[in-house]
């Protein structure tokens, strides 16, 4: 029982819509870190943010802000953290990852 609340290592990877100006998009990537934080989450690093062209069009998009951002949690909370990607309608595709320890 002790291992499915162990904090493990995650990868969370989204595409927010190109239609956003620069501001709006950090302002995103922030909250979603301030969340991450205000639910346990901890070595919250966010390595990558870049504006890239997509293999192919998402939701009518071909142009996507590219967010990577790694953080140790418990599983429990993933849950919720994929809810919240799900009902954002400036995310156009998101990922968690788990990585290996």
């Amino acid at each position: 029982m002790e291992k499915f609340f162990a904090n493990r290592n995650y990868e969370l990877v989204f595409y927010i819509s190109y239609d956003l100006v620069t501001e709006k998009i950090n302002q995103m990537i922030l909250e979603y870190a301030r969340q991450l934080k205000y639910s346990g989450a901890c070595n919250i690093d966010i390595p990558v943010s870049i504006r890239k062209n997509l293999s192919y069009a998402i939701k009518k998009n071909t142009l996507g802000h590219f967010v990577e951002i790694n953080f140790t949690s418990s599983p429990l909370f993933l849950p919720i953290l994929e809810k919240k990607l799900r009902l954002d309608k400036n995310i156009i595709r998101a990922f968690i990852i788990k990585l290996k320890n």
